[in-house]
């Protein structure tokens, strides 16, 4: 059972979107927010959560310096909980399909399969986008299951 959510994303209108979303399949889950990887690292290491939504992209402290923004920030998001022992089941939800650049860049499906190997807690990957509905039909399945 579902009773505290976390979200870590820096988009507001996504997050207000998958906040919406969840409210209203289950309006008894506390959700909590947070808009950079730090402040969520630091969130889910003093407060207990039943599951994690995470961004990939996300800046590292705060969301107004651009220079501290981590394409790939969602696994390191997924490296520092296993490197502390955090088992929370997380999904990431995200708006693009092709992250990096160059020689580091990465496909969302490349990503899927890397945090699946690495990860015990992931729980997959959803493309959000405001023109469809399909990426909530999979959220509320994803947390169905979990």
């Amino acid at each position: 059972m579902i009773n505290k959510l976390l979200i870590v994303d820096d988009d507001n209108y996504k997050t207000m979107n998958i906040k919406k979303l969840i409210a209203n399949v289950n309006n008894n889950i506390e959700i909590i927010m947070e808009k950079a990887l730090n402040p969520g690292l630091r969130r889910i290491r003093s407060e207990g959560f039943d599951i994690v939504i995470l961004d990939m992209s996300l800046p590292l402290f705060d969301v107004s310096e651009s220079s501290n923004f981590n394409a790939f920030g969602g696994i390191s998001f997924l490296k520092e909980m296993r490197r502390r022992r955090i088992t929370i089941p997380t999904i990431i939800v995200t708006q693009y399909e092709i992250f990096g650049e160059g020689k580091s860049q990465k496909t969302s499906e490349t990503i899927d399969k890397q945090c699946k190997d690495e990860f015990e807690n992931y729980r997959g990957i959803i493309i959000y986008s405001s023109g469809n509905n399909k990426w909530k039909e999979q959220l509320v399945k994803k947390i169905g299951v979990i």
